[in-house]
């Protein structure tokens, strides 16, 4: 009896503690993200032949984290306009290495974000969001799935530290101030 309590109270606080997270959206961001930082300049013009994405997680997302790394790597198994993908996951109490081309975040708290938002920027790495309203903690660009699925970009960030993408995506895009 005091087994089945145990457990019932593990798998709760497991429970209360995790977020919840669509499923749907984290497989189309699998898909665009790779493919919208392939547009941006800096990404573009990088001389390795390899991308190295960092997938930033608090320890309760271990789990999503390792799903969205998968499934970036099921979409991109070989190259995406010859660069070879490669993707690491982070905890958010881990430094980075600047050696990363690409960072996406899972939810996160804002402090945390905007420390890490801020540290890419200024080294100009593009960072993506799970949660479009990180753009107000200056990420640059995150997915908005509504009744047809839409970039938003971070037009006061992408200014400020000359992040240049193409004219197309820039056109398809909702640009936030």
């Amino acid at each position: 009896m005091i087994q089945r309590v145990l457990t019932l109270l593990l798998i709760l606080s497991v429970s209360l503690f995790s977020r919840q997270y669509d499923v749907t959206l984290l497989n189309i961001e699998a898909k665009l993200f790779p493919k919208i930082a392939v547009l941006e300049e800096h990404v573009k013009q990088k001389e390795s032949d390899t991308l190295l994405f960092a997938i930033v997680h608090d320890r309760v997302d271990l789990e999503v984290a390792k799903k969205f790394k998968l499934k970036i790597l099921e979409n991109y198994p070989s190259r995406l306009r010859n660069k070879k993908i490669n993707v690491v996951l982070k905890r958010s109490d881990e430094s980075l290495d600047r050696a990363v081309d690409v960072l996406i975040f899972l939810y996160l708290e804002d402090e945390t974000i905007s420390s890490y938002a801020s540290w890419a920027n200024r080294h100009n790495i593009l960072s993506f969001s799970y949660d479009p309203s990180d753009l107000y903690h200056g990420v640059v660009a995150s997915l908005y799935l509504g009744k047809s699925t839409k970039p938003y970009l971070n037009a006061e960030i992408i200014k400020k530290y000359n992040f240049t993408f193409d004219p197309y995506l820039l056109r398809l895009s909702r640009i936030l101030n």
